[in-house]
């Protein structure tokens, strides 16, 4: 009787770990031109935001229209933040000019925008509890 007990117990855990994933989901506005591909970090931490070499999810999609569409799966619930950058010239890097003024265009999470400083990991994050969706507008 404990043995199958046992077993019942282990499968609603499984279960219900399993029902605690998330998504996020991310439409992107105003990729022009269509060229390039688009860089997406997701953070669960303000260390390293918005480094794109330290996030927690990271992907990297070609550019093919205005619109951009994309969706990270499986996510845990948590405290998170989406920076992106539009790689227009498809070098791997987010390119500034000699004052150090962005070359490319870029969104966050919430659509929080400084003119001469990215904005932090607490003005841009967000409770994840369940699938979310955002409208994140490129600006330059």
């Amino acid at each position: 009787m404990f043995k199958y007990f046992s077993i019942i117990l282990f499968l609603l855990c499984v279960f219900w770990a399993q029902a605690q994933k998330n998504s996020i989901q991310l439409e992107i506005h105003n990729a022009v031109p269509a060229t390039g591909n688009m860089h997406v970090g997701v953070y669960n931490t303000a260390k390293g935001f918005p480094d794109v070499d330290k996030t927690y999810l990271h992907k990297i999609v070609p550019v093919t229209g205005e619109t951009v569409f994309l969706s990270f799966e499986d996510v845990p619930d948590g405290k998170y933040c989406v920076s992106l950058f539009h790689d227009k010239n498809s070098n791997g890097v987010f390119d500034f000019n000699f004052l150090g003024m962005p070359l490319e265009n870029y969104g966050f999470s919430k659509n929080i925008y400084h003119r001469f400083w990215a904005p932090t990991y607490e003005e841009c994050s967000f409770e994840l509890t369940s699938a979310r969706k955002f409208d994140i507008n490129l600006v330059r």
